[in-house]
Protein backbone atom coordinates (compact mmCIF):
# COMPACT_ATOMS: atom_id res chain seq x y z
CA UNK A 1 0.00 0.00 0.00
CA UNK A 2 1.02 3.76 -0.96
CA UNK A 3 1.13 6.54 1.80
CA UNK A 4 -1.98 7.92 -0.16
CA UNK A 5 -4.29 4.24 0.69
CA UNK A 6 -2.43 4.19 4.66
CA UNK A 7 -3.74 7.44 5.23
CA UNK A 8 -7.31 7.01 3.22
CA UNK A 9 -10.98 7.45 5.53
CA UNK A 10 -10.86 3.32 4.43
CA UNK A 11 -7.47 2.33 6.20
CA UNK A 12 -8.10 4.17 9.24
CA UNK A 13 -11.89 2.78 9.44
CA UNK A 14 -10.41 -0.68 9.57
CA UNK A 15 -7.69 0.16 11.86
CA UNK A 16 -9.98 1.07 14.51
CA UNK A 17 -12.01 -1.37 14.34
CA UNK A 18 -9.73 -3.84 14.45
CA UNK A 19 -8.34 -1.66 18.02
CA UNK A 20 -11.86 -1.94 19.26
CA UNK A 21 -12.78 -5.58 18.07
CA UNK A 22 -13.08 -8.01 21.28
CA UNK A 23 -14.38 -10.72 19.74
CA UNK A 24 -14.20 -12.70 16.61
CA UNK A 25 -18.42 -11.31 15.74
CA UNK A 26 -16.78 -7.75 16.35
CA UNK A 27 -13.84 -8.19 13.73
CA UNK A 28 -16.70 -9.87 11.37
CA UNK A 29 -18.83 -7.30 11.73
CA UNK A 30 -16.91 -4.61 11.65
CA UNK A 31 -14.03 -5.46 8.80
CA UNK A 32 -15.54 -8.29 6.86
CA UNK A 33 -16.05 -6.13 4.03
CA UNK A 34 -12.89 -5.10 3.06
CA UNK A 35 -11.20 -8.35 3.93
CA UNK A 36 -13.32 -10.00 2.02
CA UNK A 37 -12.75 -7.96 -1.08
CA UNK A 38 -9.58 -7.10 -1.07
CA UNK A 39 -6.53 -9.72 -0.92
CA UNK A 40 -4.09 -7.06 0.76
CA UNK A 41 -5.81 -6.65 3.97
CA UNK A 42 -4.58 -9.67 6.53
CA UNK A 43 -4.28 -9.30 10.14
CA UNK A 44 -3.34 -11.13 12.92
CA UNK A 45 -5.08 -9.53 16.51
CA UNK A 46 -4.98 -10.38 20.18
CA UNK A 47 -9.00 -10.85 21.37
CA UNK A 48 -9.80 -10.38 24.87
CA UNK A 49 -13.65 -12.47 24.61
CA UNK A 50 -11.21 -15.56 22.11
CA UNK A 51 -9.66 -18.18 24.00
CA UNK A 52 -8.31 -20.68 21.82
CA UNK A 53 -4.36 -20.72 21.58
CA UNK A 54 -2.17 -20.38 18.78
CA UNK A 55 0.53 -22.21 20.98
CA UNK A 56 2.90 -24.56 18.68
CA UNK A 57 5.14 -27.00 20.81
CA UNK A 58 3.94 -24.96 23.74
CA UNK A 59 6.09 -22.09 23.23
CA UNK A 60 5.32 -19.94 25.26
CA UNK A 61 5.77 -22.01 28.27
CA UNK A 62 9.09 -22.27 27.49
CA UNK A 63 9.54 -18.71 26.58
CA UNK A 64 8.47 -18.22 30.70
CA UNK A 65 10.54 -20.63 31.78
CA UNK A 66 13.49 -19.45 29.98
CA UNK A 67 12.33 -15.31 30.27
CA UNK A 68 16.61 -15.27 30.66
CA UNK A 69 17.06 -15.91 26.98
CA UNK A 70 13.31 -15.62 25.41
CA UNK A 71 10.65 -13.26 25.20
CA UNK A 72 7.84 -13.36 22.68
CA UNK A 73 6.99 -11.45 19.98
CA UNK A 74 3.02 -11.11 20.58
CA UNK A 75 2.07 -10.90 24.54
CA UNK A 76 -0.49 -13.67 24.20
CA UNK A 77 -0.51 -16.72 22.22
CA UNK A 78 -4.84 -16.28 21.67
CA UNK A 79 -4.55 -15.22 18.10
CA UNK A 80 -7.06 -14.56 15.79
CA UNK A 81 -6.07 -14.93 11.81
CA UNK A 82 -7.94 -12.51 9.51
CA UNK A 83 -7.63 -12.55 5.52
CA UNK A 84 -9.56 -13.23 2.35
CA UNK A 85 -9.18 -16.62 2.07
CA UNK A 86 -9.70 -17.82 5.47
CA UNK A 87 -13.03 -15.15 5.21
CA UNK A 88 -14.47 -17.16 2.10
CA UNK A 89 -13.44 -21.04 3.88
CA UNK A 90 -14.98 -19.55 6.82
CA UNK A 91 -18.27 -18.52 4.94
CA UNK A 92 -18.09 -21.88 3.07
CA UNK A 93 -18.65 -23.87 6.22
CA UNK A 94 -16.45 -26.50 7.28
CA UNK A 95 -13.14 -26.76 9.31
CA UNK A 96 -10.12 -24.43 8.30
CA UNK A 97 -6.81 -25.11 8.80
CA UNK A 98 -4.14 -22.04 9.08
CA UNK A 99 -0.74 -22.97 8.56
CA UNK A 100 1.83 -21.73 11.33
CA UNK A 101 5.16 -21.35 10.50
CA UNK A 102 6.59 -19.72 14.13
CA UNK A 103 10.11 -18.55 13.98
CA UNK A 104 12.89 -18.04 17.04
CA UNK A 105 14.63 -15.22 16.19
CA UNK A 106 18.75 -14.56 17.68
CA UNK A 107 19.76 -11.48 18.70
CA UNK A 108 24.01 -10.51 19.06
CA UNK A 109 23.96 -12.28 22.60
CA UNK A 110 22.60 -15.22 21.53
CA UNK A 111 24.13 -15.47 18.40
CA UNK A 112 27.91 -14.87 20.34
CA UNK A 113 26.41 -18.04 22.62
CA UNK A 114 25.98 -20.29 19.22
CA UNK A 115 29.52 -19.09 18.04
CA UNK A 116 31.12 -20.49 21.43
CA UNK A 117 29.01 -23.40 21.21
CA UNK A 118 29.52 -24.37 17.59
CA UNK A 119 33.54 -23.75 18.25
CA UNK A 120 33.85 -25.61 21.53
CA UNK A 121 35.01 -22.73 23.47
CA UNK A 122 33.72 -22.61 27.04
CA UNK A 123 30.79 -20.18 27.81
CA UNK A 124 31.31 -18.71 31.19
CA UNK A 125 28.45 -16.32 31.35
CA UNK A 126 25.57 -18.19 30.41
CA UNK A 127 23.20 -20.75 33.07
CA UNK A 128 22.75 -24.19 32.14
CA UNK A 129 19.31 -22.90 30.80
CA UNK A 130 20.96 -21.86 27.46
CA UNK A 131 22.22 -25.32 26.63
CA UNK A 132 18.44 -26.56 27.54
CA UNK A 133 17.32 -24.20 25.19
CA UNK A 134 19.74 -25.66 22.23
CA UNK A 135 18.79 -28.86 22.98
CA UNK A 136 15.07 -27.65 22.61
CA UNK A 137 15.87 -25.96 19.18
CA UNK A 138 17.45 -29.51 17.67
CA UNK A 139 14.89 -31.78 19.20
CA UNK A 140 12.03 -30.44 18.42
CA UNK A 141 13.12 -28.78 14.98
CA UNK A 142 12.55 -25.35 16.21
CA UNK A 143 12.34 -22.27 13.42
CA UNK A 144 14.99 -19.82 13.92
CA UNK A 145 16.30 -17.30 11.65
CA UNK A 146 19.33 -14.35 12.39
CA UNK A 147 17.65 -10.97 10.61
CA UNK A 148 17.14 -9.68 13.64
CA UNK A 149 20.92 -10.29 14.22
CA UNK A 150 21.57 -9.20 10.75
CA UNK A 151 20.01 -5.63 11.40
CA UNK A 152 20.85 -5.40 14.62
CA UNK A 153 24.64 -4.87 13.74
CA UNK A 154 24.09 -2.71 10.53
CA UNK A 155 24.68 -0.07 13.07
CA UNK A 156 28.35 -0.87 13.20
CA UNK A 157 28.97 -0.96 9.42
CA UNK A 158 26.38 1.33 8.15
CA UNK A 159 29.47 3.97 8.12
CA UNK A 160 31.94 2.48 6.81
CA UNK A 161 32.97 2.49 2.32
CA UNK A 162 34.90 -0.12 2.64
CA UNK A 163 32.68 -2.95 4.58
CA UNK A 164 34.15 -6.41 3.46
CA UNK A 165 37.61 -5.26 4.98
CA UNK A 166 36.06 -4.19 8.19
CA UNK A 167 36.63 -5.87 11.70
CA UNK A 168 33.16 -5.67 12.51
CA UNK A 169 32.08 -7.21 9.02
CA UNK A 170 34.54 -10.40 9.63
CA UNK A 171 32.95 -10.67 13.15
CA UNK A 172 29.37 -10.88 11.54
CA UNK A 173 30.44 -13.57 8.85
CA UNK A 174 32.08 -15.71 11.75
CA UNK A 175 28.91 -15.40 13.85
CA UNK A 176 26.72 -16.10 10.68
CA UNK A 177 28.46 -19.41 9.95
CA UNK A 178 28.15 -20.48 13.29
CA UNK A 179 24.78 -20.23 12.90
CA UNK A 180 24.38 -21.93 9.29
CA UNK A 181 26.39 -24.49 10.82
CA UNK A 182 24.28 -25.06 13.72
CA UNK A 183 21.29 -24.69 11.62
CA UNK A 184 22.94 -27.96 9.57
CA UNK A 185 22.61 -30.07 12.72
CA UNK A 186 21.69 -33.77 12.04
CA UNK A 187 18.82 -33.94 14.68
CA UNK A 188 17.96 -37.41 14.02
CA UNK A 189 21.72 -38.01 14.86
CA UNK A 190 21.58 -36.27 17.85
CA UNK A 191 18.52 -37.44 19.34
CA UNK A 192 19.45 -40.74 18.98
CA UNK A 193 23.40 -40.30 20.15
CA UNK A 194 23.77 -37.14 21.69
CA UNK A 195 26.35 -36.02 19.70
CA UNK A 196 26.49 -32.61 17.81
CA UNK A 197 27.37 -33.90 13.99
CA UNK A 198 27.23 -31.09 11.07
CA UNK A 199 25.64 -31.81 7.28
CA UNK A 200 27.65 -28.85 6.06
CA UNK A 201 31.34 -27.99 6.18
CA UNK A 202 32.49 -24.83 7.72
CA UNK A 203 33.55 -23.33 4.50
CA UNK A 204 30.33 -24.46 3.06
CA UNK A 205 28.60 -22.10 5.61
CA UNK A 206 30.97 -19.15 5.51
CA UNK A 207 29.66 -19.21 1.67
CA UNK A 208 25.94 -19.22 2.89
CA UNK A 209 27.09 -16.28 5.61
CA UNK A 210 28.40 -14.02 2.80
CA UNK A 211 25.98 -14.74 0.42
CA UNK A 212 23.68 -13.61 2.94
CA UNK A 213 25.37 -10.68 4.40
CA UNK A 214 26.15 -9.36 0.32
CA UNK A 215 22.05 -9.73 -0.50
CA UNK A 216 21.36 -7.47 2.70
CA UNK A 217 24.15 -4.95 3.35
CA UNK A 218 24.59 -4.54 -0.45
CA UNK A 219 21.64 -4.17 -1.61
CA UNK A 220 20.31 -0.57 -1.84
CA UNK A 221 16.67 -1.23 -0.96
CA UNK A 222 17.70 -3.08 1.54
CA UNK A 223 20.12 -0.75 2.48
CA UNK A 224 17.59 1.96 2.99
CA UNK A 225 15.21 -0.17 5.17
CA UNK A 226 18.07 -0.62 7.23
CA UNK A 227 19.07 3.14 7.46
CA UNK A 228 15.27 3.79 8.24
CA UNK A 229 15.22 0.83 11.61
CA UNK A 230 18.21 2.78 12.50
CA UNK A 231 17.02 6.12 12.42
CA UNK A 232 14.11 5.00 14.15
CA UNK A 233 15.82 3.56 17.22
CA UNK A 234 17.09 6.39 17.61
CA UNK A 235 14.73 8.38 17.48
CA UNK A 236 13.12 5.68 20.17
CA UNK A 237 16.21 5.95 22.26
CA UNK A 238 16.52 9.67 22.79
CA UNK A 239 12.34 9.22 23.59
CA UNK A 240 13.15 7.11 26.16
CA UNK A 241 16.10 9.52 27.65
CA UNK A 242 14.03 12.66 27.65
CA UNK A 243 11.26 10.65 29.83
CA UNK A 244 13.85 9.64 32.04
CA UNK A 245 15.42 13.18 32.25
CA UNK A 246 11.51 14.89 32.47
CA UNK A 247 10.62 12.16 35.46
CA UNK A 248 13.60 13.28 37.44
CA UNK A 249 14.27 17.14 36.28
CA UNK A 250 11.16 18.73 38.50
CA UNK A 251 8.19 17.20 41.03
CA UNK A 252 5.28 18.65 38.95
CA UNK A 253 2.61 16.75 37.93
CA UNK A 254 2.21 13.94 35.44
CA UNK A 255 0.07 16.57 33.49
CA UNK A 256 2.82 18.91 33.01
CA UNK A 257 5.35 16.24 32.51
CA UNK A 258 3.60 15.11 29.50
CA UNK A 259 3.76 18.85 28.36
CA UNK A 260 7.35 19.06 28.96
CA UNK A 261 7.96 15.58 27.16
CA UNK A 262 5.39 17.08 24.22
CA UNK A 263 7.96 20.23 23.82
CA UNK A 264 10.69 17.83 24.08
CA UNK A 265 9.80 15.51 21.44
CA UNK A 266 9.20 18.54 18.92
CA UNK A 267 12.06 20.41 19.67
CA UNK A 268 14.66 17.13 19.67
CA UNK A 269 12.73 14.56 17.73
CA UNK A 270 10.21 16.18 14.66
CA UNK A 271 8.10 13.17 14.76
CA UNK A 272 5.74 12.18 17.80
CA UNK A 273 5.75 8.45 18.75
CA UNK A 274 2.21 6.85 19.40
CA UNK A 275 3.54 4.10 21.38
CA UNK A 276 6.19 5.78 23.37
CA UNK A 277 4.11 8.39 24.36
CA UNK A 278 1.49 5.64 25.54
CA UNK A 279 4.10 4.82 27.96
CA UNK A 280 5.20 8.54 28.77
CA UNK A 281 1.68 8.91 30.13
CA UNK A 282 1.56 5.61 32.37
CA UNK A 283 5.41 6.35 33.31
CA UNK A 284 4.76 9.96 34.70
CA UNK A 285 1.36 9.14 36.23
CA UNK A 286 2.88 6.12 38.19
CA UNK A 287 6.44 4.80 37.27
CA UNK A 288 5.27 1.30 38.48
CA UNK A 289 2.68 0.95 35.86
CA UNK A 290 6.12 1.18 33.16
CA UNK A 291 8.33 -2.67 33.79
Amino acid sequence: MNLEEINSEEFKNIIVNLINATSPADLLVGSFKNFISDNRFRAIISLNDYHKEVDPNKMSLLVGKYSMYLTSFFLTSKLYFLDRETLIKMHKGGEVKIGIDFSVMFDSNFASYIYNFVNNIELKDVTNDFYVIVDEIIKDKWNFDYLFYIYENYKNIRHLKNIEESKAYQCIIENLTALELFKSIDENEYIKSGKVKYLITKEKARDKAKEILISTYSDEIYRKFLDMLYHTKQMILLTLIGMIRIRFENKSNYQNKMIQYFNFVSENIGINLERETFVAYEYFRNPNNVG
